[in-house]
């Protein structure tokens, strides 16, 4: 019941952002600011860079791992990153698009990305071993384990209100 409650409430929350390429701005500085939300984010996923994102491969992190990395991140001169909650995450999902159901004009990803999973700072209410999570192959709603060795995430770190 709580899983089915949370679940409409992304949905409800997705429908009142308007998802068009105008929403958001490349900053030229490796964030993308997302008039929707007013939230700036991390252009490239974690361990790749460039214009494109085309240099580096990703980096799986556990839960952890991901936290810290974004508390750790400059970027675009500030200093103030964190792993996003789910519902940030959900508001970058665009299903205009497939494979992955984001705009890769403003969030590139490597086209052979192994691991689509996206962790986010919200857990499901009763456990304290996982964490909610996007998969943006299709945008679908997840949870994954915050360690272990199926823990390993992709990361977009996320600055704002």
């Amino acid at each position: 019941m709580k899983f089915t409650l949370f679940f409409t409430i992304l949905i409800a929350t997705q429908s009142f952002i308007i998802l068009s390429a105008s929403r958001f701005r490349d900053n030229g500085d490796g964030t993308i600011y997302d008039a929707g939300t007013r939230l700036i984010w991390q252009k490239c996923i974690a361990g790749t860079s460039g214009t494109n994102c085309s240099t580096g491969n990703e980096i799986g992190f556990n839960w952890e791992s991901a936290i810290n990395y974004c508390q750790s991140l400059s970027l675009g001169g500030r200093g103030d990153w964190r792993l996003p909650n789910i519902n940030e995450l959900v508001s970058i999902i665009d299903y205009n698009f497939v494979y992955p159901a984001i705009n890769t004009s403003y969030f590139p990803t490597k086209p052979n990305v192994n691991n689509s999973l996206y962790s986010s700072t919200s857990s499901p209410t009763a456990t304290t071993t996982s964490s909610m999570s996007i998969d943006f192959r299709e945008g679908i709603l997840s949870w994954a384990w915050k360690t272990g060795p199926s823990a390993a995430y992709v990361v977009r770190c996320v600055v704002g209100p």
